[in-house]
């Protein structure tokens, strides 16, 4: 399976025990998948970023409490009578990661515990130090947020504090592929993700400087990602978030729906011209495809709160990240509670029935992170016994993906 395919796939089907479990229990299963915000503080303010709306924070997750809840989301895997419990960790949200000071220490700790490891970054923080410390841990991706193909786009869409960052992340990319190649590491994959902008707008931030569009320059991006050597580049479109108003002016109106014959023309040609066996352009077509689409293919969030989570710079734990300030949705806080008592304590229980019971999806985020998943879940969820029994026979006999733990 090519990393596309994992990508836009939904990665529960390798997941067959923890299907069993959950059609029998959905409160019973631990998630296979969570992310988790090391940092509140970031020196990007990317013109649609949705955590403007925490204001950057300075804030950090405590080291050693952090490790402390590795071990416990270990322990409870080790417990579980089926194996079942966190796999993988996406180190990213509302923060960069790499500002974290004891970042690499974190990903020994989260290898040990058994847990897989990705990481989402702007890249300026990966020094060469970082780069040695951290790649040969992640045995899953290490992606770049870089949504222009010029320097002078970037330094707009990403309001960068000095047009140099530019440079600095493909000085620092450069570095840790080889690094990366010096080390003889094959798991750990080094890619780009430029978030399609078809719409210019005005930044009235920044002296009312006109933000360009990024979607013709993609091209350019996969030239510079050959030249560095990056593993791949991958294309998603903008999500708005429910509650950030200050993205919402910028590019709440924002459609792909006149250029979508184009955009895909132009993805499946670039597709097409570059890839081969060492560099893949993922195209996320369907995605796309589900911004636009007037209503979704279930009616009941069946992920939240068991397959994914998140874990803020605060320590809150919350069922869903569209929902970062909606109280409704916090279960816990990892500063005064342990795994346990969050995941299967009464607050998980009764969030549990609201969202299967009273969650209106019609207000959820368009092209949320486990759609996929929430469409297969639901799919599952209308076979009689013996439709589903067979379904998770064939299932079993399936090659597990390469990153099939990253939900």
């Amino acid at each position: 399976m090519n990393r596309k395919d994992w990508i836009e796939n939904p990665k529960i089907v390798s997941h067959p025990a923890w299907l069993r479990r959950w059609r029998q229990d959905p409160f019973s299963v631990q998630p296979v998948y969570i992310e988790i915000s090391p940092v509140g503080m970031c020196n990007h303010r990317c013109t649609f970023c949705a955590p403007e709306m925490l204001g950057y924070p300075n804030r950090s997750l405590d080291t050693n409490l952090l490790i402390a809840r590795l071990r416990e989301m270990k322990q409870l895997r080790v417990e579980d009578p089926d194996g079942l419990g966190i796999k993988a960790i996406q180190y990213a949200g509302e923060g960069e990661p790499t500002l974290h000071k004891d970042l690499a220490k974190i990903f020994a700790e989260t290898r040990k515990a058994g847990i897989d490891i990705g990481m989402l970054t702007n890249g300026t923080g990966l020094t060469e130090k970082l780069a040695r410390e951290i790649i040969p841990l992640v045995n899953g991706y290490i992606q770049v947020s870089i949504n222009a193909g010029t320097s002078e786009s970037y330094a707009k869409i990403h309001r960068t504090p000095t047009p140099k960052h530019w440079d600095l992340i493909w000085h620092n990319l450069d570095k840790a592929v080889q690094i990366k190649h010096r080390l003889g590491v094959k798991d750990c994959d080094i890619g780009a993700n430029m978030t399609v902008l078809v719409k210019e707008t005005i930044d009235h931030q920044r002296g009312n400087t006109v933000v360009p569009t990024n979607w013709r320059e993609m091209e350019q991006l996969i030239q510079y990602a050959i030249g560095c050597g990056l593993d791949y580049v991958s294309f998603k479109p903008y999500s708005q978030h429910l509650y950030s108003q200050e993205t919402a002016k910028l590019y709440g109106d924002m459609s792909y729906r006149n250029l979508m014959n184009e955009i895909t023309e132009t993805g499946k040609e670039l597709m097409n011209r570059y890839n081969h066996n060492d560099f893949e352009v993922i195209f996320r077509f369907s995605r796309f495809e589900e911004y636009e689409a007037e209503e979704r293919g279930y009616c009941t969030c069946r992920a939240t709160p068991t397959l994914w989570s998140y874990i803020q710079s605060d320590g809150k734990w919350i069922s869903c990240s569209a929902y970062w300030t909606d109280e409704r949705f916090t279960l816990g806080n990892i500063n005064t509670q342990s795994v346990k008592e969050i995941w299967f304590g009464e607050r998980r229980r009764e969030h549990l029935k609201f969202v299967l019971n009273d969650l209106d999806i019609t207000e959820c985020r368009k092209t949320c992170h486990p759609d996929k998943e929430n469409g297969y879940l639901d799919k599952i969820s209308r076979m009689n016994d013996e439709g589903f029994n067979q379904e998770i026979i064939s299932l079993e006999s399936l090659k597990r993906p390469k990153r099939a733990n990253f939900i």
